[in-house]
């Protein structure tokens, strides 16, 4: 392994004085190696003198056209975390350090998700995966019970990215973060890949889950899943075809549409209709993406079962209380 790393330092070295931004052939070696990218030196490029920050904007430059379609794999987010940590690193051993100190966080964080789904008490902020999970052993229809399964694991992805590092993770360094961080994203990634494929599968067979037979949480649990299936928007625009006729036979909830119809509308550059999607612009301000119509916004609201916009802005507002930018 040594050897190897030496040869490989030498070899990015003597492809690193390219004046383009290109990958050079031993990154590009890790880039298809999980186990070798996330063992490998970063820091030994840069006491060599390599251009970390340069080498980072190649691989991104390298991968963003396909990152929108796809999840990016443990073997490039390995290369991105630690060619990242080491440019910021003060010294080896920081570096190091701060990568002992995100394994053993990521280790205690796989340990907690085995926990919760064993049926152990969970803790903040994972409260509502617990009950989530309590819940599926009253739950005897298989088809349901997997979707549920599905739907509690996309919501533990999603309360360890807002919130799990401030709760439980313990202290870690701004090195330490970043890996950690860059795991949740990618596995949160993998794990709405997975969810979103297996939904299709169960849609092409067996239809939506209507409310009369599913109840309201198998259809919010499916909706959910299709939400968060950015990657695949063409998956959602069939979706959201499939859910506008059940609207008027109760069979789905208005509201879920209305986000759903956002949600393509937004992914696909064009004005959506209901306000629901936005973002944060500044520490406890929530702003809508484009509107059609924003005058008759919410009327359109209103039909679907959504409060005003202004009466949720306090709520949003909130989710941006913490925004740097």
């Amino acid at each position: 392994m040594v050897r190897h790393a030496i040869a490989l330092i030498a070899a990015v070295m003597l492809t690193a004085m390219d004046a383009a931004p290109t990958v050079p052939p031993p990154i590009l070696s890790l880039l298809g190696d999980a186990e070798t990218a996330q063992s490998f030196d970063y820091y030994g490029l840069k006491a060599a003198g390599a251009d970390l920050n340069g080498l980072s904007a190649a691989v991104e430059a390298r991968l963003r056209p396909e990152l929108g379609s796809r999840c990016i794999t443990q073997a490039e987010q390995a290369v991105l975390a630690g060619l990242k940590t080491a440019a910021d690193a003060p010294d080896a051993a920081a570096w190091t350090a701060d990568r002992d100190d995100a394994g053993q966080a990521l280790a205690r964080w796989r340990a907690l998700r085995e926990s919760v789904w064993s049926g152990d008490e969970a803790p903040l902020p994972y409260e509502a995966v617990g009950e989530q999970v309590a819940a599926l052993s009253a739950v005897r229809e298989p088809r349901k019970r997997a979707l549920l399964e599905r739907a509690a694991l996309d919501q533990f992805m999603r309360a360890s990215w807002v919130e799990a590092g401030d709760v439980w993770l313990g202290p870690l360094s701004e090195g330490g973060r970043t890996r950690v961080n860059r795991t949740f994203g990618g596995e949160g990634c993998r794990v709405d890949a997975d969810n979103a494929a297996w939904l299709e599968r169960e849609l092409a067979t067996h239809g939506w889950y209507r409310r009369s037979i599913y109840g309201e949480d198998g259809d919010a649990a499916a909706w959910l899943i299709v939400q968060h299936a950015d990657r695949d928007r063409a998956f959602q625009q069939r979706v959201l075809a499939l859910l506008e006729p059940l609207i008027a036979d109760g069979e789905t909830d208005p509201s879920n549409y209305a986000y759903l119809h956002d949600r393509v509308a937004v992914n696909g550059g064009r004005p959506q209709r209901y306000g629901t999607q936005g973002g944060c612009t500044a520490p406890g301000q929530w702003t809508p993406h484009p509107m059609e119509d924003p005058a008759g916004v919410d009327a359109r609201r209103r039909q679907m079962g959504l409060a005003p916009l202004d009466a949720e802005r306090p709520r949003l507002n909130a989710r941006c209380a913490r925004f740097a930018g």
